[in-house]
Protein backbone atom coordinates (compact mmCIF):
# COMPACT_ATOMS: atom_id res chain seq x y z
CA UNK A 1 0.00 0.00 0.00
CA UNK A 2 1.08 3.51 -0.61
CA UNK A 3 1.53 5.63 2.43
CA UNK A 4 0.27 9.18 2.25
CA UNK A 5 3.01 11.68 1.56
CA UNK A 6 3.89 13.80 4.54
CA UNK A 7 5.05 17.29 4.12
CA UNK A 8 7.41 19.00 6.46
CA UNK A 9 6.40 22.44 7.53
CA UNK A 10 8.47 25.09 5.81
CA UNK A 11 10.82 26.76 8.22
CA UNK A 12 11.61 30.42 8.00
CA UNK A 13 15.16 31.54 7.26
CA UNK A 14 15.39 32.87 10.82
CA UNK A 15 14.45 29.48 12.24
CA UNK A 16 16.98 27.69 10.06
CA UNK A 17 19.72 30.19 10.96
CA UNK A 18 18.84 29.86 14.64
CA UNK A 19 19.07 26.06 14.46
CA UNK A 20 22.36 26.24 12.55
CA UNK A 21 23.79 28.74 15.05
CA UNK A 22 22.74 26.50 17.94
CA UNK A 23 24.35 23.51 16.23
CA UNK A 24 27.59 25.41 15.48
CA UNK A 25 27.75 26.83 19.01
CA UNK A 26 27.25 23.41 20.61
CA UNK A 27 29.93 21.97 18.31
CA UNK A 28 32.36 24.74 19.26
CA UNK A 29 31.52 24.49 22.96
CA UNK A 30 31.88 20.70 23.05
CA UNK A 31 35.30 20.70 21.40
CA UNK A 32 36.60 23.69 23.39
CA UNK A 33 35.54 21.91 26.58
CA UNK A 34 37.05 18.65 25.34
CA UNK A 35 40.32 20.46 24.67
CA UNK A 36 40.61 21.65 28.26
CA UNK A 37 39.47 18.31 29.70
CA UNK A 38 42.11 16.50 27.65
CA UNK A 39 44.80 18.83 28.96
CA UNK A 40 43.59 18.42 32.55
CA UNK A 41 43.70 14.65 32.09
CA UNK A 42 47.24 14.96 30.74
CA UNK A 43 48.28 16.97 33.80
CA UNK A 44 46.76 14.40 36.13
CA UNK A 45 48.39 11.42 34.42
CA UNK A 46 51.75 13.13 33.98
CA UNK A 47 51.71 14.15 37.63
CA UNK A 48 51.31 10.47 38.55
CA UNK A 49 54.14 9.47 36.21
CA UNK A 50 56.40 12.19 37.64
CA UNK A 51 55.56 11.11 41.21
CA UNK A 52 56.39 7.51 40.26
CA UNK A 53 59.65 8.66 38.68
CA UNK A 54 60.67 10.57 41.79
CA UNK A 55 59.85 7.63 44.08
CA UNK A 56 61.81 5.14 41.93
CA UNK A 57 64.77 7.34 40.92
CA UNK A 58 66.74 6.51 44.06
CA UNK A 59 66.68 2.72 44.09
CA UNK A 60 65.06 1.45 40.86
CA UNK A 61 66.67 3.48 38.11
CA UNK A 62 65.48 1.14 35.35
CA UNK A 63 61.85 1.71 36.35
CA UNK A 64 62.53 5.44 36.68
CA UNK A 65 64.04 5.48 33.16
CA UNK A 66 60.95 3.74 31.77
CA UNK A 67 58.73 6.31 33.50
CA UNK A 68 60.80 9.16 32.05
CA UNK A 69 60.40 7.75 28.55
CA UNK A 70 56.70 7.14 29.21
CA UNK A 71 56.31 10.83 30.09
CA UNK A 72 57.96 11.79 26.80
CA UNK A 73 55.69 9.44 24.87
CA UNK A 74 52.63 10.82 26.64
CA UNK A 75 53.67 14.35 25.69
CA UNK A 76 53.89 13.29 22.05
CA UNK A 77 50.46 11.61 22.10
CA UNK A 78 48.70 14.37 24.01
CA UNK A 79 50.39 17.00 21.82
CA UNK A 80 48.83 15.30 18.78
CA UNK A 81 45.44 15.15 20.52
CA UNK A 82 45.75 18.85 21.33
CA UNK A 83 46.47 19.61 17.68
CA UNK A 84 43.34 17.73 16.59
CA UNK A 85 41.20 19.35 19.30
CA UNK A 86 42.44 22.78 18.21
CA UNK A 87 41.44 22.00 14.60
CA UNK A 88 37.94 21.00 15.74
CA UNK A 89 37.56 24.19 17.79
CA UNK A 90 38.66 26.23 14.75
CA UNK A 91 35.99 24.42 12.67
CA UNK A 92 33.35 25.61 15.14
CA UNK A 93 34.74 29.14 15.05
CA UNK A 94 34.66 29.15 11.24
CA UNK A 95 31.02 28.03 11.22
CA UNK A 96 30.03 30.74 13.69
CA UNK A 97 31.92 33.40 11.70
CA UNK A 98 30.13 32.26 8.57
CA UNK A 99 26.74 32.52 10.27
CA UNK A 100 27.68 35.98 11.59
CA UNK A 101 28.18 37.11 8.00
CA UNK A 102 24.45 36.50 7.33
CA UNK A 103 23.30 38.68 10.21
CA UNK A 104 23.97 41.95 8.42
CA UNK A 105 25.78 43.48 11.40
CA UNK A 106 27.37 46.75 10.35
CA UNK A 107 31.08 47.12 10.97
CA UNK A 108 32.43 50.22 12.66
CA UNK A 109 34.85 51.68 10.15
CA UNK A 110 37.49 49.06 9.51
CA UNK A 111 36.68 47.24 12.78
CA UNK A 112 34.29 44.29 12.83
CA UNK A 113 31.03 44.76 14.70
CA UNK A 114 31.48 43.88 18.41
CA UNK A 115 28.73 41.25 18.09
CA UNK A 116 30.82 39.32 15.56
CA UNK A 117 32.87 37.96 18.46
CA UNK A 118 35.28 35.62 16.70
CA UNK A 119 35.95 37.95 13.78
CA UNK A 120 36.47 40.86 16.15
CA UNK A 121 38.80 38.82 18.34
CA UNK A 122 40.92 37.94 15.29
CA UNK A 123 41.01 41.61 14.31
CA UNK A 124 41.94 42.83 17.81
CA UNK A 125 44.56 40.12 18.26
CA UNK A 126 46.26 41.14 15.01
CA UNK A 127 46.43 44.73 16.30
CA UNK A 128 48.51 43.75 19.35
CA UNK A 129 52.10 44.84 18.96
CA UNK A 130 54.59 41.99 19.03
CA UNK A 131 55.58 42.44 22.65
CA UNK A 132 59.15 41.43 23.45
CA UNK A 133 58.64 41.83 27.18
CA UNK A 134 57.44 38.42 28.37
CA UNK A 135 55.66 39.96 31.36
CA UNK A 136 53.51 42.22 29.16
CA UNK A 137 52.99 39.79 26.27
CA UNK A 138 49.78 37.82 25.81
CA UNK A 139 49.89 34.11 25.04
CA UNK A 140 47.63 31.88 23.01
CA UNK A 141 46.42 28.66 24.62
CA UNK A 142 47.99 26.63 21.84
CA UNK A 143 51.40 28.17 22.52
CA UNK A 144 51.20 27.55 26.27
CA UNK A 145 50.01 23.97 25.84
CA UNK A 146 52.74 23.26 23.29
CA UNK A 147 55.33 24.70 25.68
CA UNK A 148 54.11 22.43 28.49
CA UNK A 149 54.26 19.37 26.21
CA UNK A 150 57.76 20.25 24.99
CA UNK A 151 59.19 21.02 28.43
CA UNK A 152 57.77 17.91 30.09
CA UNK A 153 58.62 15.76 27.06
CA UNK A 154 62.24 16.86 27.05
CA UNK A 155 62.46 16.61 30.82
CA UNK A 156 61.14 13.04 30.70
CA UNK A 157 63.45 12.09 27.84
CA UNK A 158 66.62 13.44 29.49
CA UNK A 159 65.62 12.03 32.89
CA UNK A 160 65.13 8.64 31.21
CA UNK A 161 68.54 8.89 29.50
CA UNK A 162 70.19 9.87 32.79
CA UNK A 163 68.60 6.95 34.67
CA UNK A 164 69.54 4.51 31.89
CA UNK A 165 73.11 5.80 32.04
CA UNK A 166 73.12 5.21 35.82
CA UNK A 167 71.89 1.63 35.27
CA UNK A 168 74.49 0.89 32.57
CA UNK A 169 77.38 2.75 34.22
CA UNK A 170 76.76 2.62 37.99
Amino acid sequence: MNEPATTKPVESDDTVRSRLRDYAWKYFQFHADQRMKTFHFFLLISGGVIAGFVSKAGDQKGVAAALGFLLSFMCLVFGKLEKRNRELVKNGEAALKHLDDFEGLKDKGNEPNPLRLFTRDDFVTRQFPKERNIVKASFAYSMVLALVFWVLGLLGFFAGIFCMWKVICP
